[in-house]
């Protein structure tokens, strides 16, 4: 079958990249504290084209000197610009002189919120799975993830690629099944206008086709990359498909994760993996309590591990009444070094820890907007 043109791709807005990241967190307890921060475009107008992404740990200077000065530039920031809105303005201020470059170059800045920390695919599963932590759990469970069931029709003969295509996208897992779907033959009215350009009957006809009703699950974060991927593969022009939200229970989520190890590990080997892992070099050097030469010798086998911006005491609380034996943190405050150990405290640091999830998140981003002419980079 020949595949239909399509109605010409408009690059997309800001406000639906915002939807498309907003989508990727978990609605957890609104009550946890580890979940509230900053989360909007601080800078931007929602209803502006993007032509260029660029996603950083942090906007700074040496970053802003390096980006193109066209319009269509939109930075996706693991770091806000502001913790609150400004009441005064001193461009003196690092943050207010960085503030005025971007409104200069009207370049947009999204923060992305806390709890990204806890998505599916976010900062803390991301960061355990480059450390070599792939089976891991929450540390702290805030809710569970919504799940949701896409419905596409699809004529007989496409049915195989369209199913392949969103289960390669992430739809039709439950539990430790993957490819899972329902599928129902039924009959499919339509009749294109003068304007259409359709795969099957005639401008101008109504038509009745068989179609196939074809059902899968899908968890929030990956419905986006999923109805893309349909789009990419389906026959038709313009493709039917039905979104319904779900109130059985999905994947548990929450903040931080845990990880049992099988074969118990040295102190000093686990921090040896950690710097290898994340190529830590001389830029960053890690931290860690207590500076006792007797812990190099001591085998660990519960560790936890979590990214935040210095908010990690109701994490290690979690760890220690959990009887975690080493908690590695993604930056920490000076509190959190108080009346510690138990357990023994990793600080590698927020950069480092916030890596390989925004690495993740460039490629979900380059799958759900890099049909649409949008250039998609990770800038460290």
């Amino acid at each position: 079958m020949t595949r239909p043109v399509r109605h010409s791709v408009v690059a997309p807005s800001i406000q639906e990249i915002v939807s498309f990241l907003e989508s990727l967190c978990p609605s957890l307890d609104p009550s946890a504290a580890l979940l509230r921060s900053i989360s909007n475009l601080q800078v931007g107008t929602p209803a502006d084209l993007v032509d260029q992404i660029y996603v950083v740990p942090q906007p700074s200077d040496s970053l802003l000197a390096t980006l193109p000065s066209d319009k269509g530039v939109l930075l996706i920031s693991a770091t806000p610009l502001f913790e609150t809105p400004p009441i005064a303005f001193d461009w003196r201020t690092p943050a207010n002189r960085l503030l005025l470059k971007l409104l200069e170059r009207r370049i947009a800045l999204y923060v992305l919120p806390l709890s990204y920390a806890a998505a599916a695919e976010g900062y803390d599963v991301c960061l355990a799975e480059a450390v070599g932590f792939p089976e891991s759990q929450p540390l702290c469970r805030a809710g569970t993830e919504q799940q949701c069931k896409l419905v596409v029709f699809v004529p007989p003969q496409a049915v195989c690629k369209v199913h392949q295509a969103a289960s390669e996208a992430g739809a039709g897992t439950i539990g430790e099944y993957t490819y899972c779907s329902f599928q129902l033959l039924g009959k499919g009215t339509f009749l294109p206008s003068e304007r259409a350009n359709p795969a099957i009957g005639q401008r101008g006809n109504l038509e009745e086709v068989e179609e196939v009703r074809l059902e899968m699950v899908v968890p929030q974060h990956a419905l986006f990359a999923v109805v893309e991927a349909v789009k990419a593969v389906h026959p038709y022009e313009e493709v039917a498909y039905d979104v319904y939200p779900l109130y059985h229970c999905g994947v548990p989520c929450g903040r931080g994760r845990k990880v049992h190890l099988e074969k118990p590990v040295a102190f000093d080997e686990l921090l040896s993996t950690l710097e290898h892992a994340l190529d830590l070099g001389t830029a960053y050097r890690l931290r860690y309590t207590p500076p006792d030469p007797q812990i190099a010798n001591a085998e660990v086998r519960h560790v936890a591990i979590g990214v935040g911006t210095g908010v990690h005491s109701d994490l290690l609380g979690a760890a220690r009444e959990q009887k975690v034996e080493v908690y590695i943190a993604g930056g920490t405050s000076p509190s959190d070094w108080i009346g510690v150990p138990p357990p023994l405290l990793v600080d590698i640091g927020f950069l480092p820890a916030v890596a390989p999830g925004l690495k993740r998140l460039t490629e979900r981003l380059r799958q759900v907007f890099g049909g649409r002419g949008v250039t998609i980079e990770y800038a460290p």
